[in-house]
């Protein structure tokens, strides 16, 4: 009897001792690794709503998500993830800061950039190097050297990218946009050259393109390049360059496909044409026909500011446009009447019924 009860808890010990190691084996091999997937799950719906937070422009959410999770998550961040996250903190800094206006902190940013340039990951250097690039042109006071510096690190994310079969579009534009900011400070024809055949090359290039979207950007952006080069020299020519690209933006775009964005190219048309409305008259300009095309401006002006304006697009956007109606605001106190012979600025009290105008260019 001895015997056998001996033999009987022996049985039972090992059962239990059996029973003890499945449910340990149970919980290493199914229930925390479940939970582990559960938390990585979770995790990375944290991290894709933070990028989603940062694609919609909601800086302050995305930089406040991305220390958090670094903080909190480090032992299971990949090193690839760690940077990603780390340069979505330091482009949400930058883009706080453009936003508010406060350049206060931006060499901190700048050095944080440059940490990440040295990434062994391709996309993290190359958006370092273009944050690097907008920080020197984010300065108070932007010098030749900066333009310069700038540039040169937008020519070294270009090959870069290239070398590495990255696709990355803005790179020339962003470029050509610092070449016309070379050209306003040095009037160096090379620059502005150079500019201008970078988006007319974009351009062509996306002309067949069946994004029609990007192929209307490209001529915005080529539009207000001439825009911005007038303002040093050739106004007119240079003006109605940029009108004619953002006509051609504006039918590229119709509201049909995209009436947001369709919005956006008519308030800058309507800007462009303001800024025409404004051009000073030739010496040997006849004083009826300037007059006959400042009301002609100013009509097609106000007309493409309306269809803006039926989208909730009422915001001046093109360069040069609101520091033109805060001098005009200061000319009317000043001007009560116009002499229409001395080309002095017969647009400011012209009353103009714009249904009766034609559209003629």
């Amino acid at each position: 009897m001895k015997t056998y009860n001996k033999v009987l808890s022996i049985i039972f010990l090992l059962m239990f001792i059996s029973t003890g190691f499945y449910i340990r084996s149970y919980i290493n091999d199914t229930i925390i690794p479940a939970r582990e997937a559960l938390v990585l799950e979770t995790l990375q719906q944290e991290i894709d709503l933070i990028y989603s937070k940062y694609a919609k422009k909601k800086y302050k959410d995305s930089k406040q998500s991305s220390i958090y999770i670094l903080e909190a998550y480090t032992d299971r961040l990949n090193d690839q993830t760690t940077d990603e996250l780390n340069l979505v903190i330091v482009k949400s800094s930058l883009n706080i800061m453009k936003k508010e206006e406060d350049r206060t902190n931006i060499e901190k940013v700048r050095l944080d950039f440059e940490n990440l340039s040295d990434s062994q990951f391709p996309n993290v250097k190359v958006d370092a190097l273009i944050g690097i690039a907008e920080c020197y042109m984010f300065k108070e006071t932007v010098s030749v050297v900066d333009v310069d510096n700038s540039i040169n690190l937008l020519e070294q994310a270009l090959d870069f990218s290239q070398d590495k079969e990255l696709e990355n579009k803005n790179l020339e534009k962003l470029i050509a946009i610092n070449l016309i900011e070379k050209y306003e400070i040095t009037k160096e024809f090379s620059s502005k050259s150079r500019a201008i055949e970078i988006l007319i090359d974009r351009v062509n290039q996306l002309k067949e393109s069946v994004n029609i979207e990007e192929y209307a950007d490209s001529l915005v952006d080529l539009s207000l390049a001439y825009v911005k080069i007038s303002f040093v020299d050739q106004l007119r020519t240079n003006l109605r360059k940029a009108t004619e690209q953002m006509e051609l933006a504006s039918k590229t775009l119709p509201r049909k496909i995209n009436p947001n964005k369709n919005a956006r190219i008519m308030r800058m048309l309507g800007d462009v044409y303001y800024l025409r409305s404004k051009m000073p008259r030739l010496h040997n300009e006849a004083g009826p026909l300037y007059i006959q095309n400042v009301v002609r401006f100013q009509a097609i002006s106000k007309r493409a500011y309306r269809k803006a304006e039926q989208m909730g697009v009422f915001h001046d956007i093109v360069p040069g446009v609101q520091e033109m109606r805060m001098l005009d605001a200061e000319n009317r106190k000043r001007i009560e009447s116009v002499n229409d012979n001395d080309g002095g600025g017969p647009m400011r009290t012209v009353i103009i019924d714009d249904e009766k105008i034609d559209d003629k260019k």
